[in-house]
């Protein structure tokens, strides 16, 4: 599933490629992924609004439509969305926006579990999110604040996007082993040091992923088309069998519930 940096990495770019256009016709070929409401009523109030500004809340997009309408997209496993200027081949899609400029947003969803929501209000305050941990309101006094008196498994802490937005399996496995800290372990036995360890390493992973475009190994893609680099970079995630980077053991993975946990047994006390 896309996260932050790959929802943000797609944000930047779609802001530069489609915001100030308006979208002349919608075609839906999978029906399902239009939430809450029908597509035909879905497509009749989207045409002729214009796109104002996209936002990213958590692993959402919003888009800001004038006049007053909003829409929600969550890409969920594999949802992509891919910008043509109009002049480029046809892009295989399950719903596309055509702008009135003759370019092109279209979705693609192999799985079929995102899709598009759209609101007559803001949907942001309705998200029930925590907060956004690159933002400077993510201070360590705050990420103290919700680690306090808690006393859960820290990786399915770290993915509960009430107490952080944005934070997925990937980069969760991959703040745990910068800080050394085994995914298993209760978040009332970190200590001091550790719970500032996994505040940077927090911080500092999903800078350095979204420098680097994201990390695509199975379906995310930019709007253009082209792959992320932070797959490079990983230490732990999907490395099963292969040394550590650090001291050579094996790295190790469990099952927890349909993820699958990636750590070293040495190095993740």
């Amino acid at each position: 599933m896309p996260e932050l940096p790959e929802v943000e990495t797609i944000r930047r770019q779609l802001v530069k490629d489609i915001v100030g256009k308006r979208i002349q016709a919608v075609k839906i070929l999978v029906p399902k992924l239009i939430k809450e409401t029908s597509p035909v009523l879905f497509r009749r109030k989207i045409i002729g609004k214009e796109i104002a500004n996209i936002r990213r809340r958590g692993k959402y997009l919003i888009f800001d439509l004038k006049p007053h309408l909003y829409l929600q997209v969550h890409l969920k496993l594999s949802g992509q969305l891919l910008y043509s200027s109009g002049s480029e081949p046809k892009i295989d899609h399950h719903v596309l926006f055509l702008f009135q400029d003759g370019s092109r947003l279209y979705y693609h969803d192999l799985r079929r579990f995102g899709g598009f929501t759209l609101c007559r209000e803001d949907p942001e305050p309705l998200l029930n999110l925590g907060p956004e941990p690159l933002s400077p309101a993510f201070t360590f006094e705050c990420w103290k604040q919700i680690i306090l008196g808690k006393n859960g498994r820290i990786k399915t802490f770290l993915l509960d996007q009430q107490r952080i937005a944005g934070l997925g399996n990937i980069y969760a496995t991959e703040a745990l082993f910068r800080a050394g800290i085994h995914p298993d372990r209760r978040v009332s036995t970190l200590q001091p040091d550790e719970t500032k360890k996994l505040y940077q390493a927090i911080k500092s992973i999903l800078k350095k992923a979204l420098k680097a475009g994201g990390t695509s190994i199975q379906d995310y893609v930019k709007p253009d088309g082209r792959h992320g680099n932070f797959q490079k970079s990983l230490f732990v995630y999907r490395r099963k069998g292969q040394p550590c980077l650090c001291c050579g053991n094996l790295i190790k993975v469990q099952k927890d519930g349909s993820r699958s946990t990636y750590f070293c047994p040495v190095c993740q006390r």
